[in-house]
Protein backbone atom coordinates (compact mmCIF):
# COMPACT_ATOMS: atom_id res chain seq x y z
CA UNK A 1 0.00 0.00 0.00
CA UNK A 2 2.59 2.14 0.71
CA UNK A 3 4.55 2.05 -2.53
CA UNK A 4 1.10 2.56 -4.64
CA UNK A 5 0.68 5.54 -2.22
CA UNK A 6 3.86 6.99 -2.80
CA UNK A 7 3.63 5.65 -7.04
CA UNK A 8 0.76 8.02 -6.83
CA UNK A 9 2.21 10.67 -5.18
CA UNK A 10 4.82 10.95 -7.61
CA UNK A 11 2.12 10.52 -10.68
CA UNK A 12 0.43 13.57 -9.50
CA UNK A 13 3.65 15.63 -8.86
CA UNK A 14 5.01 14.70 -12.46
CA UNK A 15 1.69 15.18 -14.38
CA UNK A 16 1.48 18.19 -16.62
CA UNK A 17 4.99 18.15 -17.42
CA UNK A 18 6.74 17.71 -20.60
CA UNK A 19 9.19 15.11 -21.34
CA UNK A 20 12.61 17.45 -21.10
CA UNK A 21 13.62 15.48 -24.60
CA UNK A 22 10.81 17.46 -26.14
CA UNK A 23 11.27 20.26 -24.48
CA UNK A 24 14.56 20.68 -26.52
CA UNK A 25 13.00 19.12 -29.57
CA UNK A 26 10.44 22.11 -29.50
CA UNK A 27 13.04 24.53 -28.79
CA UNK A 28 15.12 23.87 -31.33
CA UNK A 29 12.54 23.72 -34.38
CA UNK A 30 10.98 26.88 -32.85
CA UNK A 31 14.52 28.88 -33.58
CA UNK A 32 14.74 26.97 -36.81
CA UNK A 33 11.22 28.26 -37.62
CA UNK A 34 11.97 31.79 -36.77
CA UNK A 35 15.61 31.91 -38.78
CA UNK A 36 13.72 30.74 -41.56
CA UNK A 37 11.17 33.72 -41.00
CA UNK A 38 14.29 35.92 -40.68
CA UNK A 39 16.06 35.08 -43.62
CA UNK A 40 12.65 35.76 -45.90
CA UNK A 41 12.85 38.77 -44.07
CA UNK A 42 9.71 38.79 -42.22
CA UNK A 43 8.87 41.15 -39.52
CA UNK A 44 8.43 39.59 -36.45
CA UNK A 45 8.60 42.77 -34.45
CA UNK A 46 4.72 42.44 -33.34
CA UNK A 47 5.19 38.79 -31.53
CA UNK A 48 3.55 36.55 -33.90
CA UNK A 49 2.54 33.03 -33.45
CA UNK A 50 5.05 30.85 -35.56
CA UNK A 51 3.22 27.20 -35.74
CA UNK A 52 0.04 28.09 -36.38
CA UNK A 53 1.08 28.17 -40.32
CA UNK A 54 3.06 24.91 -39.69
CA UNK A 55 1.41 21.66 -41.28
CA UNK A 56 -0.48 20.52 -38.23
CA UNK A 57 0.11 24.10 -36.69
CA UNK A 58 2.57 22.24 -33.73
CA UNK A 59 6.40 22.31 -34.09
CA UNK A 60 6.70 19.18 -31.67
CA UNK A 61 3.80 17.40 -30.43
CA UNK A 62 1.97 19.30 -28.42
CA UNK A 63 4.17 22.75 -28.77
CA UNK A 64 3.35 26.07 -30.28
CA UNK A 65 6.20 28.66 -31.33
CA UNK A 66 5.59 31.91 -30.26
CA UNK A 67 7.61 35.43 -30.76
CA UNK A 68 7.62 36.98 -27.78
CA UNK A 69 9.48 40.07 -26.38
CA UNK A 70 11.95 40.04 -22.87
CA UNK A 71 10.69 42.17 -21.26
CA UNK A 72 7.49 41.41 -22.21
CA UNK A 73 5.73 43.93 -24.61
CA UNK A 74 1.68 44.73 -24.74
CA UNK A 75 1.75 43.75 -28.42
CA UNK A 76 3.08 40.26 -26.87
CA UNK A 77 -0.46 39.52 -25.11
CA UNK A 78 -2.65 40.97 -28.55
CA UNK A 79 -4.85 38.36 -29.47
CA UNK A 80 -3.61 38.02 -33.29
CA UNK A 81 -0.39 37.42 -32.05
CA UNK A 82 -1.20 34.17 -29.75
CA UNK A 83 -1.10 30.82 -30.61
CA UNK A 84 -4.44 29.20 -31.74
CA UNK A 85 -3.30 26.05 -31.33
CA UNK A 86 -2.65 26.51 -27.59
CA UNK A 87 -5.75 28.88 -27.02
CA UNK A 88 -7.95 25.87 -28.43
CA UNK A 89 -6.37 23.58 -26.15
CA UNK A 90 -5.17 21.19 -29.05
CA UNK A 91 -1.29 22.09 -27.81
CA UNK A 92 -0.62 21.54 -24.50
CA UNK A 93 2.76 23.30 -24.47
CA UNK A 94 4.78 27.18 -26.00
CA UNK A 95 8.57 28.09 -26.79
CA UNK A 96 8.59 31.65 -26.97
CA UNK A 97 11.65 33.05 -28.86
CA UNK A 98 12.32 36.81 -29.54
CA UNK A 99 12.34 38.72 -32.60
CA UNK A 100 15.63 37.81 -33.39
CA UNK A 101 15.44 33.80 -32.22
CA UNK A 102 16.73 33.45 -29.17
CA UNK A 103 15.18 31.80 -26.80
CA UNK A 104 13.29 32.99 -23.86
CA UNK A 105 11.27 30.26 -22.50
CA UNK A 106 8.81 27.22 -22.61
CA UNK A 107 6.26 25.71 -20.64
Amino acid sequence: MRCMLIGAMALFACEGEPDPEAVQEAQNACIRECRARVAKNEDLSAGPCLSDALPGGLIAPDFVCDVAHDPRQDVDDEDENQCQAYKDDRADYFVEVDPSCSFIRAE
